[in-house]
């Protein structure tokens, strides 16, 4: 069966090109899903995120 695609984003944040490092958070454990594994920041959208002005 089809699943819907949601809006979602992800971020890799790069603080210094000479020495690369990667920015990961852990996912709380009690989650459903990917409970206590490691990602990029971001998530789903929602609706409330399009008050979010972006600056840069």
């Amino acid at each position: 069966m089809p699943v819907t695609p949601k809006d979602a984003a992800a971020i890799i944040l790069l603080q210094d090109p000479t020495d690369p490092k990667v920015f990961w958070v852990k996912r709380s454990p009690k989650l459903k899903f990917m409970g206590g594994f490691h990602a990029f920041p971001g998530g789903q959208l929602d609706k409330e995120d399009s008050s979010i002005s972006v600056v840069g």
